[in-house]
């Protein structure tokens, strides 16, 4: 499966960079992380929770960056096994600044999955991927363009109203 994507991340080329490739920070934003544990530069291992349809299982990943040229343009590859379950892929992500304050984000990601959860899911593949894609980049956004930053304000809520009136009584 190939999977692409564009982000626009309001902060530095230098800062976007920090973040995406340390692999402790962003690995906060990964749905399903039980565990993270940076080997050595160039090498990561993580545990992962994953489910769709009727398939739950919890991956052993091994991470290797194949190419760091920073603060532009990064390379991964990474194999996983689960019970009855392999995922294998790769991974590549440019940064290209647009000012000192915004950096534009390209990735791209060839994932070939094979065993019980590619026969039990292969149908819901595509849309849970995209689902779990935003909500990686979301909570990506959130926590790099966040730094520093007083937090936003909440938004009080109106009381909601039920069309519901009170008669008058008449005397």
């Amino acid at each position: 499966m190939h999977f692409e994507g564009k982000q626009t991340l309001e902060l530095s080329q230098a800062k976007a960079w920090q973040f995406l490739t340390d692999p402790n920070q962003v690995g906060q934003c990964v749905p399903g992380l039980q565990s993270i544990a940076v080997v050595d530069p160039t090498h990561f291992n993580a545990e992962v929770g994953f489910g769709v349809g009727s398939f739950t299982a919890t991956f052993t990943i091994n991470v290797e960056w194949l190419e760091l040229e920073a603060p532009n343009r990064a390379r991964m590859k990474m194999h996983g096994s689960a019970s009855n379950s392999v995922v294998d892929g790769e991974s590549e992500m440019k940064l290209t600044p647009v000012d000192e304050k915004t950096t534009n984000l390209a990735w791209t990601a060839d994932v070939n999955v094979g065993g019980t959860l590619a026969s039990v899911a292969n149908r819901l593949m595509g849309g849970v991927t995209q689902r779990l894609t935003q909500k990686f980049f979301d909570c990506v956004k959130e926590k790099m363009e966040g730094e520093g930053r007083p937090p936003k304000p909440k938004e009080k809520k109106k009381p909601r109203r039920f069309g519901l009136t009170r008669k008058k009584k008449s005397s």
